[in-house]
């Protein structure tokens, strides 16, 4: 199965930057979020909007159960999650390992940078592969 990837740069689209999921529950979604403030207004999940700001937004759960059903939701919103950097594991780390011990089973949306204002997003799902067909950001978001 070959998954797709595209290549973009400037300001990246909505990502998770930041996931907790050892002792405490939570995430940080970095992005402009002006139009996802509304959508999530609209869902269960406003509860747990601890903090948020022109750029990111704080959420935390009770439980890593709550917090891997809102990652399930953000995936079905097109919401990417980010690699760790050198020192530790980032949000599209967790999701794989939830994706390999089986506890989550979806297609999700890996960004990762290669440049100052340079990124990639590949789909990452529970079937893996070696190859990815490029294809344009618009078509990576439908």
């Amino acid at each position: 199965m070959k998954y797709r990837f595209c290549i973009g740069e400037g300001e990246p689209p909505l990502y998770v930057r930041h996931l907790e999921n050892y002792r405490k529950w939570g995430l940080t979604i970095s992005g402009p979020n002006n139009l996802f403030n509304k959508k999530i207004a609209e869902t269960s999940y406003a509860g747990s909007l601890k903090d948020k700001n022109q750029n990111e937004m704080i959420f935390s759960f009770l439980s890593e159960q709550e917090l891997k059903n809102f990652c399930i939701w953000l995936v079905r919103n097109k919401v990417c999650f980010s690699v760790g950097g050198w020192n530790a594991w980032g949000p599209a780390e967790v999701m794989e390992e939830w994706l390999q011990d089986r506890s989550i089973s979806v297609q999700f949306l890996k960004i990762s940078w290669t440049g100052k204002d340079n990124w990639q997003i590949h789909e990452i799902g529970p079937k893996t592969t070696k190859e990815w067909d490029q294809v344009s950001l618009k078509e990576i978001f439908l």
